[in-house]
């Protein structure tokens, strides 16, 4: 996009992606208050709150780790979010998050999703008791939906 004749370097990919990947190693080098250190603490939630508000130590880091596993690209529709204006990415939990506590932070329970991708999920299937088999159904369904398409 150019302006003034001149390209915008945040719209160019490869410098997008070379200052994402410098806040990645920003991130990695630098110790940041987590729990009741951090800045955004709020003493009066309780401890369910928090976990309903996803406000858990670990959280932001398997969601960072999910995103990277998955090359920041939704794994049903294969969408890599390089613009602002395309859908955002959600990590979503293939066991759903308030049934399965022992597996919320687990990198393998974890796959990036479109926002489009995640909203018609949990349309389809709700936000509870969700599993891999609805995950991989959703998947086929998806599929046959893409190819009907181009036909």
């Amino acid at each position: 996009m150019q302006k003034y004749g001149v390209e915008n370097p945040s719209q160019n990919p490869i410098l997008k992606q070379k200052m994402v990947e410098g806040w990645h190693k920003f991130y990695e080098q630098h110790e940041f208050p987590k729990g009741e250190k951090a800045n955004a603490w709020n003493p009066k939630l309780t401890d369910e709150e928090r976990e309903l508000k996803r406000c858990i130590v670990g959280y932001n880091e398997w969601r960072t780790q999910v995103y990277q596993r998955d090359n920041y690209t939704c794994q049903c529709c294969h969408m890599k979010r390089i613009k602002s204006t395309q859908p955002q990415l959600n990590a979503h939990h293939i066991e759903n998050f308030s049934d399965n506590k022992e597996k919320r932070l687990d990198v393998d329970n974890g796959i990036t999703l479109c926002s489009v991708c995640h909203n018609e999920f949990h349309h389809i299937y709700g936000k509870k008791h969700n599993n891999m088999q609805q995950l991989q159904e959703f998947f086929n369904n998806r599929q046959k939906d893409m190819l009907n398409s181009c036909e």
